[in-house]
């Protein structure tokens, strides 16, 4: 009940007014609305609280799925590396046989840029010969059933149609207990970039009234969830890459490995541990100078390599002799690239076992040595033997032509005819064994000049009239073309004829009946680095064997020109070699050794000159040319 007291005044007397009222319904009522006060207040309170736990939790998670993130991107980065420094050709195919992934070395040895080959089935690429493509996809099957292949060799065609072969390895990449792919590389990346995705932050608001605040942590958790799922996709193609690399990695059939700039391992691959002989676990954390890998002599090399790299240049390949750990020396070869890993400056190495180059190398100078040594020896034979040939048949020669010249009575025909052919063909044999014997001695090195001056105009006019009967006899027309040439020039005046007279006979010789030779000179000089007539005409001395280009100094040039049978292409420097014949029936037809166009060249050179030819081709003539000092 509710009491209250009024004062009032009654007859003008203070009185005191009561009233009674009921209040029970509304205590009832205020009652009710404070419990349900303190219920929502506890609802709120709880609510708070389970917000709180709930994002402490997930900023944990958070946290952690950052830091492995890193570490993958980290790993990620370092194999990466690997991966775009390789010089093989790595790349992935599906089961379908599509292209997955393409190394960039691939452009460089097959001449295709990786997208052109991502996504399409390599057997209709034409990369394959008809052979190697039925064996490659004979092991690819393999490869996709689980196996492993390596060393295989296919024959490859690059983009331009030029032919290269590759050896290569194969690996199956599993999945759940299921291949889903292979991944191989062949000797001789397309860069990854790693995807990153952005992470969403959720902020929460606490909302004054529970159900705006349930509202709020149902959407951020909803947001958080699907971040989480992204972030586990992302993990695991992190992981998948990182698998792939350590795949490609592993089995690249050259040593790569790691070190700082002071020369202390990082990581190797089993290539590394293959060609050493220490296990990884043995290598991290030790320099090459601790593992005595060179010795004291390559060290000061290697320390100008590691400098380079200290400068950001790539160096090699440089060769090494390193040191196994069984105590065998293994000649490599080494190349090394500076690389950026989390901002720190690391090497890239890459070692090639060079042992059975070395030894072929060896087996070809032993082998050479051994043609040299017999070479000479031959020389040195035929020297001794033509000698003792030319004796006899110098007695042969003269006592025939006393008969031919009927110093001991007169002949008949037939005894006249017979003795001409001995005479004629003891000549020709005499001019055959003085070609062996010059070649020898040239060869020899026993070969020399008896320079003298004499008048260059004469030896040339001397020379024409030794081929002039011969050349009559065919209907030849003999000419010359001689300009401003010198008077007189200082050389082996004996062995210069016989250069011209070997070019001219074989002018003669090899032109039909009713062709033409002419003998033509100029004199040279330089101008301007190059060699040119009195009249300014520029001649270019093609350089061959390994001869210095001439480079000063005044010469005369001397050609024989024919409208004779001519050259091919392909023939204009083989004329020139010992016993050669351009053409086998040509030998028959024509009589010759070969061996007066190699004693030739080797007279010109003797002089310090050059000698080429030209033809237009077959039946078209040749000329021949040389320059020597005047």
């Amino acid at each position: 009940m509710e009491v209250r007291a009024t004062h009032i005044e009654e007859q003008g007397k203070p009185a005191i007014l009561m009233s009674v009222m009921d209040i029970s319904e509304r205590k009832q009522k205020e009652e009710a609305l404070q419990k349900a006060h303190d219920k929502l207040q506890m609802r709120v309170n709880k609510c708070t609280t389970d917000l709180a736990r709930i994002n402490k939790k997930l900023q944990v998670e958070m946290a952690e799925r950052k830091q492995t993130e890193e570490k993958l991107r980290e790993i990620e980065e370092k194999h990466n590396v690997y991966f775009e420094n390789i010089n093989d050709v790595i790349y992935s195919l599906d089961r379908d046989f599509r292209f997955l992934s393409v190394s960039p070395s691939i452009e460089r040895i097959l001449g295709y840029k990786p997208q052109e080959l991502i996504g399409r089935p390599f057997p209709d690429m034409n990369l394959l010969s008809s052979d190697s493509l039925e064996t490659a996809l004979s092991n690819t099957l393999r490869v996709l059933g689980g196996e492993e292949t390596s060393s295989s060799v296919y024959e490859f065609i690059a983009k331009d149609g030029t032919r290269k072969f590759g050896e290569v390895s194969a690996a199956p990449l599993i999945r759940n207990d299921k291949v889903i792919a292979l991944v191989a590389v062949a000797r001789d990346i397309t860069q990854r970039k790693l995807a990153e995705e952005a992470l969403y932050k959720a902020h929460e608001q606490l909302e004054k009234r529970v159900h705006e605040r349930t509202a709020e942590l149902e959407k951020a958790n909803e947001a958080l969830q699907a971040g989480i799922i992204e972030r586990k996709e992302a993990v695991e193609e992190l992981k998948n890459s990182e698998e792939r690399l350590k795949i490609l990695f592993e089995f690249a059939p050259d040593a790569y490995y790691l070190n700082d700039l002071k020369g202390y391992f990082v990581d190797g691959n089993r290539a590394a541990e293959e060609m050493i002989g220490y296990k990884k676990t043995e290598l991290i954390g030790k320099s090459f100078l601790k593992l005595n890998l060179i010795s004291m002599k390559e060290i000061l090399k290697a320390g100008k390599l590691l400098a380079k790299n200290a400068l950001g240049k790539p160096t090699g390949p440089d060769e090494f002799a390193l040191n196994r750990k069984d105590g065998y020396k293994i000649p490599v070869e080494i190349s090394t690239f500076p690389v950026k890993i989390k901002g720190k400056t690391m090497i890239l190495g890459i070692a090639r076992d060079i042992s059975k180059r070395k030894r072929t190398e060896a087996e070809l100078l032993h082998a050479k040595e051994a043609a040299e040594s017999a070479n000479l020896t031959k020389s040195r034979f035929l020297a001794n033997i033509s000698h003792e040939l030319r004796t006899p048949l110098n007695a042969i020669i003269g006592f025939t032509e006393l008969v031919v010249d009927k110093n001991f009575g007169d002949l008949t025909q037939a005894q006249e005819e017979y003795l001409n052919n001995v005479l004629q063909s003891s000549r020709h044999l005499l001019s055959l064994i003085n070609d062996v014997l010059d070649i020898s001695k040239i060869e020899a090195n026993k070969l020399k000049l008896f320079l003298l001056e004499f008048n260059l105009n004469d030896l040339l006019l001397g020379s024409l009239v030794m081929v002039k009967e011969n050349a009559k006899k065919h209907g030849i027309k003999l000419s010359t073309n001689i300009n401003k040439i010198p008077e007189t020039i200082k050389a082996d005046e004996r062995h210069l004829k016989q250069i011209i007279y070997n070019l001219l006979s074989n002018a003669v010789k090899f032109t039909p009946d009713g062709g033409a030779v002419i003998l033509a000179a100029r004199h040279l000089s330089f101008n301007n680095s190059h060699l040119v007539t009195q009249d300014g005409q520029e001649i270019v001395s093609p350089v061959t064997d390994n001869q210095e280009p001439i480079t000063n100094g005044n010469f005369v040039l001397i050609s024989v020109e024919d409208t004779g049978i001519g050259l091919k292409a392909g023939d204009l420097g083989r004329v020139f070699k010992p016993f050669e014949q351009v053409d086998s029936s040509l030998g028959r037809r024509y009589e010759g050794t070969g061996l007066g166009l190699a004693l030739t060249k080797h007279l010109v050179e003797l002089h310090g000159g050059r000698i080429w030819t030209e033809s237009k081709g077959k039946d078209k003539g040749s000329k021949f040319s040389f320059i020597i000092p005047v």
